[in-house]
């Protein structure tokens, strides 16, 4: 097509040579003396030739340039699915790595417990007046009142009396 604008023809290669009486006569027709486009002129009558007699089209994608182009995508493609998963590996060794520590410093320390509650049963038992006391009232000051006996000082009976009267 491009050669057709180049020649001032501006038909289709397939108009071309139907309009044309003779195959030899549209091909100088069409590239009017230049190498190159005669020789894609001539590649492009024969795949319209053999297209009209076998009714198979010419596959545009199966010249060199093209396979060469879709082997080196695939090849791009390739080296980054294998940096990729190179980096994922990374990731999964680091992993256990970590873990393998951690799981030795749970030994470690599973270790270390095991060993103080032994020593904390050879000391013995704690004695109960030294244990901190754990009531939530021992820092609250409660003041005494001037004149009043505790309840526990007062006899029973009298405490009665005295609270009815």
């Amino acid at each position: 097509m491009a050669t057709n604008r180049a020649t001032d023809i501006n038909l289709l290669p397939l108009e071309a040579i139907q309009r044309l009486p003779c195959q030899f006569c549209s091909i100088h027709i069409l590239t009017a003396g230049n190498p190159r486009a005669r020789k894609f002129d001539e590649e492009v009558v024969a795949s319209i030739i053999s297209a009209t007699k076998t009714c198979i089209l010419r596959n545009p994608n199966n010249d060199e340039s093209a396979r060469m182009g879709k082997n080196v995508g695939r090849q791009a493609n390739r080296t980054r699915k294998r940096r990729e998963h190179n980096k994922l590996d990374d990731g999964i060794d680091m992993v256990k790595e970590k873990l393998a520590s951690t799981a030795q410093e749970q030994k470690d320390l599973k270790a270390r417990l095991k060993d103080l509650q032994v020593q904390k049963k050879e000391a013995g038992r704690t004695p109960r007046h030294n244990r901190p006391s754990t009531s939530q009232f021992d820092d609250v000051h409660i003041p005494k009142i001037v004149g009043l006996e505790p309840l526990h000082t007062q006899p029973l009976i009298g405490a009665l009396t005295h609270s009815l009267s």
